[in-house]
C-alpha cells in the first residue's frame, strides 16, 4: 500500500475525532477539527510505525484532521474534505424526512466518560 494511501484512510476515519473531546466536555476547548490535530499529536508515536516512520507523512494526517472543513490545495485533505460533505449531506435529507429536532439532538456525556479528558 502506498503512503498516501495510508495517509488518506488514516485521516478519512479520523478526521472527526476531535468531536469526541467537544461533546464530552465543551466548545470552549476549541473546534473539533484542532482537538483532533491535538489528539494525533498527542499519539503520533502510534502513528509513526503505520506511516513509515515518515514525519512528513504524519504532518499530512494532522493537515487532513485539522484542515478537512477548509478548501486546500492538497488533494487528500480534499478528498477528505468532499467525503464528509457528501455524508453530511446525506444526513440533511434523512432529517428532511423525519423529525430533525430528535435526530439532530445530542447528548452530553459526563466528564469522567470521556476517553479524551485528558487532551
Amino acid at each position: 500500500m502506498k503512503i498516501e494511501e495510508k495517509i488518506l484512510i488514516l485521516g478519512s476515519l479520523l478526521h472527526d475525532v476531535g468531536k469526541f473531546q467537544q461533546r464530552c466536555e465543551s466548545k470552549r476547548l476549541g473546534n473539533h477539527e484542532s482537538l483532533g490535530y491535538r489528539f494525533i499529536e498527542l499519539l503520533q508515536d502510534s502513528f509513526l510505525p503505520i506511516l513509515e516512520n515518515d514525519q512528513d507523512a504524519l504532518k499530512r494526517l494532522k493537515e487532513i484532521v485539522r484542515d478537512h472543513h477548509q478548501n486546500s490545495y492538497d488533494n487528500l485533505v480534499e478528498l477528505c474534505r468532499k467525503g464528509d460533505w457528501l455524508s453530511a449531506s446525506e444526513r440533511v435529507e434523512l432529517a428532511e424526512n423525519e423529525e430533525p429536532k430528535d435526530f439532530w439532538q445530542h447528548h452530553s456525556f459526563p466528564k469522567q466518560g470521556c476517553l479524551m479528558k485528558n487532551l
